[in-house]
């Protein structure tokens, strides 16, 4: 039997908490979200991808985003043919970048966590995912969505959970 995304969504939270557990205040209300029967997962999550370069000079890949108008993570809303929540994130990683056959570091998320979004003003839940790669690859960017790239060495993210969660990766 298949799962629906929204049971796959409770089924990888329920497992990421399983290794985050400070966490589980936070993201209660997503589990309850994902149990919904009404719930329209694409409404209500988002995905995106640090795909970062192994090695010394460990460096993680930012797009300037031309809705947010900000330098984010390759990413962005659930389709209803994605099949899983790192499936979305890897359709993402390909549509924005043109960079496919990135290795996951792993199936659960490196990070969930709950926002705002600046454009509709409704609360979502956002799940990052760690990929790597052995050299940067080169980037086809989709200009309709993202305006650049940039590599950001790991040690000057802007976000600290994240860069420390991205060195044990």
């Amino acid at each position: 039997m298949t799962m629906t995304m929204a049971q796959h969504i409770h089924h990888t939270l329920t497992a990421y908490l399983a290794h985050h557990p400070e966490e589980a205040a936070e993201l209660a209300p997503a589990l309850r979200l994902a149990a919904a029967p009404e719930t329209e997962p694409a409404e209500h999550f988002t995905v995106s991808t640090a795909l970062r370069v192994r090695g010394p000079r460990a460096e993680v890949l930012y797009l300037h985003h031309r809705a947010q108008a900000d330098w984010l993570l390759p990413g962005g809303h659930l389709d209803p043919a994605d099949p899983s929540l790192l499936a979305a994130a890897e359709r993402e990683l390909a549509e924005e970048t043109g960079i496919a056959g990135a290795v996951p570091a792993a199936t659960l998320p490196v990070d969930f966590f709950r926002y705002t979004s600046r454009i509709t003003g409704r609360t979502a839940y956002h799940a990052r995912f760690a990929h790597t790669v052995d050299a940067r690859p080169a980037c086809r960017l989709q200009e309709s969505e993202v305006t650049a790239a940039r590599w950001v060495p790991l040690a000057e993210l802007p976000d600290e959970r994240l860069r420390e969660r991205l060195r044990a990766v």
